[in-house]
């Protein structure tokens, strides 16, 4: 007998059946769109990546040659100028550690800052009492405060007029006037290396991880730098510390910039996140070139041609002025010239969990 329909359950099998395809259709969709936007987030990540590492070799690029030499110049006698400013980079080494517990954090304490070569067809320009101004020098800081890179510009006096409050090239060779130094405006309650403790190596100050300050702390119209401004702070625990979840290192920061909280006004000042310049940083690690080993090492591990009496794991341009509490002038600890430098930045996606990195080399020869 030839049936004219369906039956009831030959259409509910049917209909389950399609049920079931179309989900399976749903969800391969909802899985490529999601692969989709992880893809793009890794690729925004790397594009983010690669443009700071233009700017940093350009930066780079911008560091008087004769800052590399001046301290061998300095300790064989040789008459030396502090007119092209300084050079620093501190290799942060502090023990205890509490991100060395995943291995997929670098340093994120070395701090590298110097001042430029003059610069006339890009000058840099800044806020001068409400005036933008240029200036073909400047001093440029690269620090980290928990996952966030930070690039702070000061403007030089390179004119030499004296203008008040902008630092000439030869003041900033005295490492007092330089930026997040003690006696320097601004600075930190503590000069952001171990200086002057040979004994003291794995010494960490309890606001070490806060590095130097923000932009925006420094903006903010009760800002002082004495040792009250990080009385809101609470340091980092002993106990290992995921930066893949903690984006900023202790209690008594803004959770969005990093700021110490006491110091982020509202609403926020228009220039907060100028000093930004990459976020989702787990590394930032500088290396110098090390001419026995044939390779680029951290800074801790070549061995000094004299007990290092002062600036502990730090290359200083130094200066013919640098002098102790006697008045004595002190040489630099190291007699060797700064041939090339390797600053490597690794970040990842918080999306994709993807990491990346780039590796930026620098030569002095």
């Amino acid at each position: 007998m030839k049936r004219s329909a369906y039956t009831l359950i030959e259409l509910m099998m049917a209909t389950a059946i399609s049920l079931v395809l179309l989900l399976g259709v749903i969800e391969m969709f909802r899985s490529v769109a999601g692969m989709m936007h992880d893809t793009r987030s890794t690729l925004n990540m790397s594009a983010n990546l690669e443009h700071t590492a233009a700017i940093l070799r350009q930066d780079l690029a911008l560091i008087p040659k004769s800052l590399a030499e001046k301290p061998s110049k300095i300790t064989n006698g040789e008459d030396v100028s502090d007119m092209d400013g300084y050079l620093e980079i501190i290799d942060g080494n502090p023990v205890p550690n509490p991100y060395k517990e995943d291995e997929t954090v670098g340093d994120v304490d070395d701090i590298i800052a110097f001042t430029t070569k003059p610069n006339v067809e890009f000058p840099f320009r800044g806020l001068r009492q409400g005036q933008v101004i240029e200036r073909s020098q400047a001093e440029i800081i690269w620090f980290m405060r928990g996952t966030t890179l930070f690039r702070r510009i000061r403007l030089i006096d390179d004119q030499h007029v004296a203008d008040s409050g902008i630092f000439s090239p030869a003041e900033l060779a005295v490492r007092n006037n330089r930026y997040g130094h003690y006696g320097s405006s601004p600075h930190t309650v503590y000069n952001p290396h171990i200086e002057d403790k040979p004994n003291e190596q794995t010494a960490v100050d309890a606001n070490y991880w806060l590095r130097l300050p923000t932009l925006e702390e420094t903006l903010h119209d009760n800002w002082h730098a004495d040792a009250t401004w990080t009385a809101t702070y609470t340091p980092l625990p002993t106990v290992p510390v995921d930066l893949w979840e903690t984006r900023f290192p202790g209690q008594g920061l803004d959770g969005k910039s990093g700021s110490l909280a006491a110091f982020v006004q509202e609403p926020r000042h228009p220039r907060t996140g100028e000093d930004v310049i990459l976020t989702n940083v787990i590394a930032f690690d500088i290396k110098v070139w090390d001419a026995d080993k044939k390779q680029y090492t951290d800074f801790h591990n070549i061995p000094a041609d004299e007990p290092v009496k002062s600036l502990v794991n730090v290359f200083d341009s130094w200066s013919k002025n640098h002098k102790n509490a006697a008045d004595q002038v002190i040489l630099p600890p190291y007699t060797g010239a700064l041939t090339g430098i390797q600053i490597t930045i690794r970040c990842f996606d918080p999306q994709s969990r993807h990491v990346k990195q780039v590796t930026v080399v620098h030569s002095f020869e």
